[in-house]
């Protein structure tokens, strides 16, 4: 296999910082705002009201931070398998193995240990 490139290393290297900051920013602000709009729309959205979900618990927040928590957090539902892909890919084809493994040497039964 051949070395990492340079431009596969930073396009890598780009996506995880970028799903990582998403992860993070996604959870500092659930917990901000009162939780996330992912899941059934029928149950966070009844009569022309908003809801968010933590830990069962629903908070009435308005249609744009609704709306705003349901994009962002299915946005993770991009950054991580994304992630994990280049991740995958990368490794897969920058593998450091060259070759088949090396046979073990035989042992050298007249070697000494000091």
């Amino acid at each position: 296999m051949r070395s990492p490139s340079r431009k596969s290393k930073i396009l890598v290297g780009t996506i995880l910082v970028i799903a990582a900051v998403n992860y993070i920013s996604f959870v500092i602000v659930a917990s901000c705002i009162g939780g996330d709009a992912v899941g059934s729309v029928n149950d966070l959205c009844r009569d022309g009201r908003y809801f968010l979900r933590y830990k069962g618990e629903l908070t009435e927040v308005s249609r744009e931070v609704w709306v705003y928590s349901r994009i962002h957090g299915y946005s993770l539902f991009v950054t991580h398998p994304l992630a994990i892909l280049s991740v995958g890919l990368f490794a897969s084809t920058h593998s450091r193995r060259r070759g088949p493994p090396s046979p073990a040497r035989p042992l050298d039964v007249n070697q000494t240990f000091t």
